[in-house]
């Protein structure tokens, strides 16, 4: 038997020195907040002035009967100009005596056709808005809304520096909880922000160590391992909502959109703060997070490393053992408000009896068994105490046991993106996401008292609501991860299938029975 096998796979080993990697990450955040903040998101392009006989002639396609008609009601003559005065207007917007005729609106003082009059969108590029003017949407609306942009500004100001922070959380948490003093070394000068520090000098560190390579790994699923572990990670966050809709020509106004007609001119520029929708926006959380299992089982695998090999199926093992309880979980949210599509569920909550702001409308009561599985199964997922039996370093295995620098940084990052995804995901089903109790699109109403507050102050505060979740979720993923004991294999797999595959089906049997004797 070969004892230290892993010392002499590196003794075999070569040198490959890591390259630093430079990053923007800074520049890039404040581009994209001030692209967020910006509000000049369109201009309005001239509507066609079909009163011109000149533009009548260039129109394409042309005038059908009906909007023949509608001209010779809406092209009036012009009225006399007086005496040193001003040309008097045809029409004034909101008055009923200066007003134009059905399918034409005000501009300027004189009545234009509608651009959708007789059933034909004549804006061309741009669109036509419900009050039939043309407008077409400026280029920082469009590189805002881009879903790049929005994925580049959720990643680098809440994701990535979240987990980072959590990375000196735990030490210190746990510091605290076992009577000890925590990370306090790493300073520049005279600060040292109790040992916050410590997380950019890992970063430093991972950046410029060594990146050491076995002799006998298959380097193309070695290298490709890290990355299976953390991009499907950074992918799900996709089909998260983390803000509101915003819009930006109302920014400074106390307003219901549900309100407003679909396609006012109030409305154009609209940003959702959601990369993408789908209806089947949490099995695609579970069809993408599924491939992460690959990075684990390929990394143990392509290491050549006994120790390593056995961390990865363990891995694989424990990851199919509880996405079958988390997927059953979710299942008695798809039955309740009868969507898997994330935004959804923020947007409606339990019932259309309650406003989606109200806690009580939250997932957290009608599914408190679901809940609980969900949390349970996702730290599983994490691969974190309790449940780390593919990292058992006392017993010296662990699927990433022969990287090492940036490399093995990316394993370590992922399992702390995880938490917060974990925590995002929770926050959106479980407790209304974005939502601010009784915080409604105009402001805050309880009980009969109301208080109006502008577009941007509510969205603001949304947006944090969110955050401050997401925060208090991972918080309480910490506390679990240093209160309780490792889990033997027997007991952990005993725990996926005999204990939480059953209460999961239960769960989804009790709601469809509650929700057919609800509907009867």
């Amino acid at each position: 038997m070969r004892i230290s096998m892993v010392s002499i796979q590196r003794a075999a080993g070569r040198r490959a020195a890591g390259a630093p990697a430079v990053t923007f990450a800074a520049v890039a955040a404040v581009i994209a907040l001030g692209l967020l903040l910006a509000t000049g998101c369109g201009r309005e392009q001239a509507a066609p002035n079909l009163c011109d006989e000149a533009a009548l002639q260039k129109l394409d396609p042309k005038l059908t009967d009906a909007e023949l008609a509608l001209r010779r009601a809406a092209c009036q003559a012009p009225l006399p100009t007086p005496p040193g005065g001003e040309p008097l207007a045809q029409c004034s917007e909101g008055s009923t005596i200066l007003s134009c005729p059905a399918g034409a609106h005000c501009n300027n003082g004189k009545c234009e056709v509608a651009c959708f009059a007789g059933g034909e969108d004549r804006c061309g590029s741009g669109t036509c808005t419900a009050e039939g003017r043309c407008v077409e949407r400026g280029w920082v609306a469009e590189i805002i809304d881009f879903p790049a942009t929005k994925w580049v500004v959720l990643i680098l100001l809440l994701v990535m520096p979240l987990a980072s922070i959590l990375t000196w959380m735990e030490r210190r948490q746990s510091a605290m909880m076992q009577d000890r003093l925590g990370p306090n070394r790493a300073n520049i000068g005279p600060v040292k922000l109790k040992g916050i520090l410590h997380f950019v000098a890992d970063a430093v560190k991972m950046i410029f160590k060594e990146d050491f390579i076995p002799a006998n790994v298959h380097r193309g699923l070695f290298a490709l391992a890290p990355i299976l572990a953390i991009a499907p990670v950074f992918i799900a966050f996709a089909i998260i909502p983390f803000g509101p809709t915003i819009y930006p020509h109302l920014l400074t106004d106390s307003f219901d959109p549900s309100m407003i007609p679909a396609g006012s001119d109030a409305l154009r520029d609209s940003i959702r703060l959601q990369i993408w929708q789908a209806d089947f926006g949490l099995i695609f959380y579970f069809a993408v997070l599924t491939l992460a299992n690959y990075g684990g089982t390929i990394a143990g695998w392509a290491s050549y490393n006994k120790w390593a090999l056995l961390g990865g199926l363990r891995s694989s093992s424990q990851m199919m053992s509880y996405e079958v309880s988390m997927g059953l979980s979710l299942m008695g949210v798809f039955l309740v408000v009868g969507s898997l599509e994330p935004g959804f569920i923020v947007d409606h909550g339990t019932s259309s009896k309650l406003t989606p702001d109200n806690p009580l409308n939250w997932l957290w009561l009608s599914q408190p068994v679901g809940l609980v599985l969900f949390i349970t199964a996702a730290i599983a997922e994490t691969k974190r105490a309790p449940f780390d039996i593919p990292e058992g370093e006392p017993e010296i295995i662990g699927y990433f046991v022969e990287y090492s620098g940036l490399r093995w940084g990316l394993f370590f990052l992922a399992e702390f993106v995880e938490i917060v995804f974990i925590s995002a995901v929770i926050t959106t089903v479980f407790f209304g996401g974005y939502q601010v109790p009784f915080l409604e699109p105009d402001g805050f109403h309880l009980l009969g008292w109301a208080r109006p507050l502008p577009h941007i102050v509510v969205a603001l505060l949304q947006i944090g609501a969110f955050g401050a979740k997401v925060f208090l979720l991972c918080w309480f993923q910490l506390m679990i991860r240093w209160t309780l004991p490792r889990f033997r294999v027997d007991q952990l797999m005993n725990l996926g299938w005999k204990v939480l595959l059953p209460l999961s089906l239960a769960n989804v049997m009790v709601t469809a029975l509650i929700k057919l004797f609800t509907l009867n």
